[in-house]
């Protein structure tokens, strides 16, 4: 009696060895297309399937195809040696992977890249799994193959190998519903169901402890990842990783928002509307530092020499493994400078050969490439028993509200739309005080505003006292600061008046606070821009 094996396959890994195996003992397989181009280049004697064929004329005699699979059985010893003789169109092995897709864009929404033969095959196969081998995972074929030479299959591997089918039918039809949703006008609104076609990319070292495991999963075709460098995921743990992935975002958003030409409407305190213009930042290097989620340092210049020492300002000695996070390729004499860093990751456009083998001579530092955008409109987090979605927070501002008499100036304004990019990704209540371009203060991850402005005074505080010796400095010599940017409403008190009195020149926050009258007054009375934007950017 011969037995039958259908193989159809996207991911050919180990399909080679498996069907000489079976070509050798005596089994028929049927293949189409590519799949059948390969063993026959291999020498595997393959019966072509019209049914798998990419000519539809054939499609309709895919019903004959799973007729044999639902219609194959064991005999009564769950033997592949023993079975009927009357079996003739019998299907006892079915080896298919097809590779799920994402499209964001709408014009790739069309059902002809969907191939639901080959799908529906793997859904009938599950359904007759206890006796039918069930292979999609080029992983398995090596217990496969022992278990057929032996002929003793398992119960339990038959049903492992068969939630793998199903998994991944589950996967490649999620991939399509997103594809098609994105091409509707209904694209905004929230599915009945979450289903994404995450694919699982690497084990990861480990999780944010030793004794915790982890996995990287990622979205499939255009929604963009990032790509690791002459190093293996198992060599990065969960919490580099999500700074890794922090660091790419942000740059994400740096590329989105702010390198063209970018204005928002605005409107005086006298109700004059116009536009403020923010100065594109194509040509300009920006830099920034994160550890545990934390931004550690951020900064804009005219090179990646003057950018990185602009960044990397405070407690180096006692902060460790960081992310680097820069907008510009690292060539050598940037790679000299960050070496005398302590980086555990380096995520960054490319990096020139010679950044390369400098990198190189420490083993512990991933170089990631940050070059594609993510096109990816949603964020979400598991929680326990469910899963948060939410829309991607990119838009810095919907509108200015200038409340005071005096404007910003062209420089301040374009610190203002630096600051607000970071705020986006600093974790909430948060406060940073910007300086020529650069951080030179931040508060986040804070219980309160009123905290958040309060560790940020602190913080300029003993920068003044580390750099200038004492604390005895005139504000309006040397301010502390050029702007602060905030993610939420300030309550006017004694928290922003320090900092005001420190020589902050701009401020921008959300409004709405029960004593904005008072601030504003305040802000003119000491020369003070003060803008509201009327959104918050909370982020956690």
């Amino acid at each position: 009696m011969t037995k039958r094996a259908l193989i159809h396959v996207d991911n050919t890994d180990n399909v080679v060895e498996l069907a000489q195996y079976l070509a050798s003992a005596g089994w028929t397989i049927i293949s189409a297309n590519k799949t059948e181009e390969l063993l026959r280049k291999n020498h595997v004697p393959v019966t072509r399937e019209m049914a798998l064929s990419t000519d539809v004329a054939y499609a309709h005699d895919i019903t004959k195809v799973i007729t044999s699979i639902v219609s194959t059985r064991l005999d009564s010893e769950n033997s592949l040696s023993t079975i009927s003789e009357y079996q003739d169109n019998n299907i006892f092995l079915v080896c298919i992977n097809i590779s799920p897709f994402y499209y964001t864009d709408p014009q790739k929404a069309d059902v002809r890249y969907c191939d639901y033969r080959i799908s529906s095959i793997l859904r009938y196969a599950f359904y007759n799994h206890k006796n039918i081998l069930v292979l999609t995972d080029p992983a398995d074929y090596k217990e496969a193959l022992i278990q057929l030479k032996t002929d003793n299959i398992t119960d339990d591997f038959r049903t492992y190998i068969a939630q793998k089918a199903l998994n991944l039918v589950a996967a490649y039809d999620s991939g399509i519903a997103g594809t098609f949703a994105n091409k509707t006008n209904y694209k905004k609104s929230f599915p009945m169901y979450a289903c994404y076609p995450l694919q699982l990319q690497s084990v990861l070292k480990h999780g944010t402890n030793p004794q915790q495991t982890a996995a990287f999963y990622k979205l499939p075709d255009d929604t963009g990842t990032t790509t690791f460098a002459n190093c293996n995921y198992t060599d990065i743990d969960y919490t580099i990783f999500k700074d890794v992935t922090l660091s790419w975002e942000i740059l994400n958003n740096l590329h989105t928002s702010l390198k063209s030409q970018f204005t928002v409407d605005s409107t005086n305190a006298d109700n004059y509307d116009f536009t403020t213009q923010f100065t594109p930042l194509a040509g300009t290097v920006f830099t920034f530092v994160v550890k545990f989620g934390n931004l550690m340092g951020a900064s804009i210049a005219t090179n990646i020499h003057d950018s990185y020492l602009k960044t990397h300002f405070y407690d180096t000695k006692n902060v460790k493994n960081e992310v680097l996070g820069c907008s510009a390729v690292i060539d050598h004499n940037a790679a000299k400078e960050i070496m005398e860093g302590s980086f555990s990751a380096i995520v960054a456009p490319d990096f020139t050969d010679e950044a390369k083998k400098i990198f190189a001579q420490n083993r512990n530092i991933k170089l990631v490439y940050s070059t594609r955008i993510s096109q990816a409109d949603f964020e979400a987090r598991f929680v326990f028993g469910g899963f948060l979605i939410q829309q991607r927070e990119k838009t810095l501002f919907n509108h200015w509200y200038i409340k005071t008499k005096t404007r910003p100036s062209q420089l301040k304004s374009d610190e203002l739309a630096f600051g607000m990019l970071l705020a986006l990704k600093t974790r909430s209540y948060s406060a940073l005080l910007i300086k020529q371009n650069a951080i030179v203060g931040v508060a986040q991850a804070c219980p309160s505003m009123e905290k958040a402005l309060g560790e940020v005074h602190y913080f300029v505080r003993a920068y003044t006292l580390l750099h200038n010796g004492n604390t005895d400095f005139n504000p309006n010599d040397n301010p502390i600061a050029d702007v602060l940017v905030v993610d939420e409403k300030i309550h006017f008190g004694e928290e922003i008046i320090r900092l005001i009195d420190l020589g902050l020149s701009t401020i921008i926050e959300t409004g709405g606070a029960p004593d904005d009258d008072e601030f504003i007054k305040y802000c003119d009375d000491h020369n003070v821009s003060l803008i509201f934007t009327g959104m918050s950017h909370i982020s956690l």
